[in-house]
């Protein structure tokens, strides 16, 4: 069976790119995110992962880049815009959550705006509940 993934490059070009029989879908999305590819479509609320997830998560996958201070991840690159960690403590009824997420802007459409009129946001990744990370989604290491 062949797969067809379709990337979009760091300048916006289209890009559809035919995974040989036997090829790694994870290895082709590291090596083309690690050059500023993705294949991500953003959506509401973000993607959704184990908060096991966070720590080994390996942001090539998505094309993102990773903004790092004293080896912890302050934030994540992808597509001009820069998605910040937020770190959201477990409260009575929700749980501890993880999410990297950005202001919203004017042009952002509707159906990816999360928040208040104050406080508006795009969340790329959220980092929740219980449950292992699968060992594709890690960084090797």
């Amino acid at each position: 069976m062949r797969l067809k993934v379709r990337f979009e490059t760091p300048i916006g070009v289209p890009v559809e790119a035919e995974l040989e029989d036997g090829e790694d879908l994870y290895a082709v999305l590291r090596e083309r995110g690690a050059a500023g590819w993705t294949a991500v479509r953003l959506r509401y609320q973000g993607i959704v992962l184990p908060l096991a997830c966070e720590r080994c998560f390996d942001w090539r996958l998505l094309g993102a880049k990773v903004v790092e201070s004293g080896g912890f991840v302050e934030a994540v690159t992808l597509g001009g815009a820069v998605y910040k960690r937020r770190d959201l403590a477990e409260r009575r009824d929700l749980p501890r959550v993880i999410k990297y997420s950005r202001g919203a802007r004017e042009g952002d459409p509707p159906h990816l705006v999360e928040g208040s009129n104050q406080d508006r946001y795009v969340t790329l990744v959220r980092f929740v509940g219980e449950g292992s990370c699968p060992p594709e989604f890690c960084r090797e290491g």
